[in-house]
């Protein structure tokens, strides 16, 4: 429960440090991540001195007093902090969460070539199904998202986390087949179906579980904040 993890030092701290400009980092959007940072940075002072392991704070390759450390180094070393609290927590109920959400943690692949326009979406789905151009070559020249420079090729992702009409088409495809757009946000997609992966219990989805559980808790730890701990005008 929130209100068992907010102690009494936590919420002094609160209310010393962050409440006096609580109004200001509110109004400029930035409450709920200096909030998440310094959850963040509780949970891995927690986890070191339960377990006597001081690693992020002495360790040469994660020291963040450290100035030769890249930032990169600092983000993957709170992270896998952040995910052995969490197997603490929640490790006895992956198998119970599994089951619980494995339809959605199905992994998807596929290129994908977005633009503003359902019409021109239509114009570069037709050329490619008449092997006018490649993907690759129109995703370079016409894409409109970060993916156009690597050939609209999307990191693998879950089937949760990408649209709904976009998981319906998939499973009715199989590999390599050119989908006709669908929306994608305020843009339309055309897309190149790669691999549906069955989810399995395995180390990555145990990862992707935890990390789920870890947003949840942290989510309700701030709104404890804002509704019990800060007072904000």
């Amino acid at each position: 429960m929130p209100h068992e993890w907010i102690t009494s030092s936590r919420s002094q701290y609160l209310t010393t440090f962050i409440n006096p400009l609580g109004a200001i980092l509110k109004d400029s959007g930035a409450l709920e991540s200096v909030l998440s940072y310094w959850i963040v940075d509780e949970i891995i002072f927690e986890y070191n001195v339960k377990h006597s392991n001081f690693k992020f704070l002495t360790d040469k390759k994660s020291d963040p007093f450290d100035q030769s450390q890249s930032n990169e180094d600092q983000k993957y070393s709170r992270l896998d902090t952040i995910l052995l609290w969490s197997k603490d927590k929640w490790y006895h109920r992956v198998e119970t969460l599994y089951l619980e959400n494995k339809d959605k943690l199905d992994l998807i692949s596929f290129k994908m070539i977005r633009v503003k326009s359902k019409e021109f979406a239509y114009e570069i789905y037709h050329r490619l199904k008449a092997d006018e151009a490649s993907f690759e070559e129109l995703s370079l020249r016409y894409g409109q998202g970060p993916e156009k420079r690597i050939g609209g090729k999307c990191k693998i992702q879950t089937s949760e986390s990408i649209p709904k009409i976009l998981v319906e088409s998939v499973k009715k495809s199989s590999q390599g087949d050119i989908l006709k757009p669908i929306p994608y946000g305020k843009q339309f997609a055309v897309i190149e179906f790669d691999q549906w992966q069955s989810a399995q219990l395995d180390e990555k989805t145990e990862s992707i579980l935890l990390q789920s559980e870890f947003e949840s808790w942290s989510k309700s730890i701030i709104n404890y904040i804002l509704n019990h701990i800060l007072i904000l005008n």
